[in-house]
């Protein structure tokens, strides 16, 4: 085979390749798998059907500096008598222990990629997925909301503070499944994801180029009906308000002096005061900071409401646009093509 070729099957299944930190021993190799190149960690599996020829498992990092050091264009792999891995090319000759710890190559092969059924993925799903991601919570332990809910009539992510929806038909999907948050952060990282399907305890997507992404099924409910009630525009004000161009600044600026709740996290307050300044402060037991924007008519900001949010939440709104809706003096409203999203202003 041409180990240009070997390279690039194997570059595609890297992010499968868990951390040599990880618990799950096997998780940081490849598995050459006759017809296949694959990956497993503790949360996804990368495919790519690439002619190997042998089936084992090896070290992925230094399989893969070794191969790529190969001072020829072709190389040869046979698996030896006593289970090795013989890799030859130009001058190099690669032994490696082939092993299969704890069964994995069975839990790999239990994704059942022959029996699934394909589904076309609208054309601007990675979009949404991407926009949502930013919504979802990045803590584990908050299974229901680790991660972003994919339904019939669209995506949706929240962390219990900020929420999205993202409208997109996917008819042929029959019930909701959630993508977990660092399975996402992965999958965004592929080129165009053009099918997906389900199986018992995966879903599987495929990009352009072949690669079979694989992430584990959550098994908890996902509050989308909570959320979509939220994201209600129908009771809430009328008005469109606007940031200062120059708030992002402010933030920063003031959050280096940021207020933190009893549970550590941090925010900073945004205000009008009586001149129609809006002040963005932060304050410690050792200073407080202040910043003041003047005001001009390229923003309105409203009158009477205080926000108190974290920095982080702020700028993920922020990023979508600078118009915004009130409801009920606690939450902020915010619609910008097909994605709607929802922050509380109080973090307490």
């Amino acid at each position: 085979m041409k180990k240009a070729e070997l390279l690039k099957a194997l570059a595609m299944v890297m992010p499968g390749v868990g951390e040599k930190s990880t618990l799950l021993e096997g998780a940081n190799s490849f598995m050459l798998d006759g017809d296949w190149v694959k990956t497993f960690n503790d949360e996804i599996s990368v495919s790519f059907p690439f002619p190997v020829g042998v089936k084992c498992m090896v070290k992925a990092q230094e399989f893969f500096k070794i191969v790529s050091r190969i001072d020829s264009e072709d190389i040869r792999m046979v698996i030896l008598d006593d289970g090795r891995l013989q890799l030859s090319g130009g001058k190099t000759t690669l032994k490696m222990v082939s092993s299969d710890p704890k069964g994995i190559l069975a839990l790999v092969d239990n994704l059942s990629l022959s029996s699934v059924d394909w589904v076309k993925l609208p054309a601007d799903f990675k979009k949404a997925l991407n926009v949502c991601s930013g919504f979802a919570a990045t803590n584990s332990a908050r299974i229901g909301l680790y991660g972003v809910s994919v339904g019939r009539d669209g995506l949706t992510a929240s962390d219990g503070v900020k929420a999205g929806f993202y409208s997109m038909e996917i008819p042929s999907l029959e019930s909701p499944f959630i993508i977990p948050t660092g399975s996402v952060r992965e999958l965004l990282k592929f080129g165009d994801v053009s099918e997906f399907a389900l199986g018992d305890s995966w879903i599987h997507f495929k990009s352009t180029e072949g690669v079979t992404f694989s992430a584990r099924k959550v098994g908890a409910e996902f509050p989308r009906e909570r959320i979509r009630d939220l994201i209600n525009f129908d009771n809430a004000e009328k008005k469109v308000y606007s940031f200062p161009p120059d708030l992002v600044q402010s933030v920063l600026t003031a959050s280096v002096m940021s207020c933190s709740t009893d549970s550590g996290v941090e925010y900073v307050d945004i205000s009008l005061d009586k001149k129609g300044n809006l002040i963005v402060s932060g304050a410690k037991s050792f200073g407080e900071v202040k910043d003041k924007i003047l005001p001009d008519k390229s923003w309105d900001f409203p009158e009477g409401v205080i926000f108190k949010i974290n920095p982080a939440n702020l700028a993920a709104m922020f990023s979508l646009g600078r118009e915004f809706y009130i409801k009920e003096k606690k939450y902020m409203l915010m619609k910008v093509g097909d994605f709607e999203s929802i922050l509380a202003l109080s973090i307490g």
